[in-house]
């Protein structure tokens, strides 16, 4: 299990920021994994605008989340 939310919000804590983290409740626990979100460019196509997506994989190092890790933060 990787460390860098955890890593990264002590890092921010200075400027009084942290990374906003999604909870899951797959698995047999419940699991923190970094909140990714998604923009759309062009505002004026219409459609659906996106939320968010949830890694598998830490973004930071690339170690692989599994469902009974967790991510660790906040």
């Amino acid at each position: 299990m990787c460390e860098c939310i955890t890593d990264i919000n002590q890092k921010l804590a200075p400027q009084n920021a942290r990374l906003s983290l999604t909870i899951t409740f797959m698995g047999p626990g419940l699991s923190e994994y970094p909140h990714i979100a998604i923009e759309k460019i062009d505002r004026s196509k219409r459609g659906k605008i996106p939320t968010c997506f949830i890694p598998t994989f830490c973004p930071f190092c690339g170690e692989k989340y599994t469902q009974e890790t967790e991510a660790g933060g906040a």
